[in-house]
Order: structure tokens, then sequence, then C-alpha cells
């Protein structure tokens, strides 16, 4: 959670829905129930932006597995890469 993240009680959206949506247009917002966090509201913008983070961070942490080469795998390829090496590996320590 970050420090332009906006916190209200979910009982405020039927007396502040209008301005918890303004507010989630330009950061997340987080709806607590009995003091601890139950949903996160945001704009589609902000959910398709943190998707698109979220892709990229994968992509870079593979870069950093099979190393930056200009070979393509597709994310199911990349990921039976990986399945693999973690099967390869477990077998070499005996499990």
């Amino acid at each position: 959670m970050t420090s332009t993240t906006a916190i209200y009680p979910v009982s405020d959206l039927r007396t502040n829905l209008s301005e918890i949506n303004e507010v989630a247009m330009s950061r997340p917002v987080i709806l607590t129930k009995n003091g601890r966090s139950s949903h996160v509201i945001m704009s589609s913008d902000l959910y398709e932006a943190m998707e698109q983070r979220i892709e990229e961070a994968e992509l870079d942490r593979l870069d950093a597995i099979f190393g930056n080469t200009n070979e393509w795998l597709s994310r199911e390829d990349a990921f039976a890469e990986i399945r693999s090496r973690i099967h390869d590996t477990a077998k070499k320590m005996g499990y």
C-alpha cells in the first residue's frame, strides 16, 4: 500500500459513493470492514496499468533466468521451462 492509497470503511459506500468513485479514478481505494481491508476499488485504467507493470516485471524476471537473448518464448513455454528446471533441481537434491 502506498501513501497515495485512500482508505474508507465499506459502510461509506452508501453515503460517499460519488466521492469514493472520484478518488478511485486517480488512485486505489481500500475498503475496510471491521478495521481490516476487504476490497480494493480502482479505475480500469489504473488496473490495466498495474497489470502491465506486473507483466513487465515477470518478463524481466524471466530475462534474468534465461538471459536476455533475441529468442522469445511464449509464456506457456517459459513457465514449462521453469517447471522443468525446478523439477530437475529437486531431483538432484533428492526430492
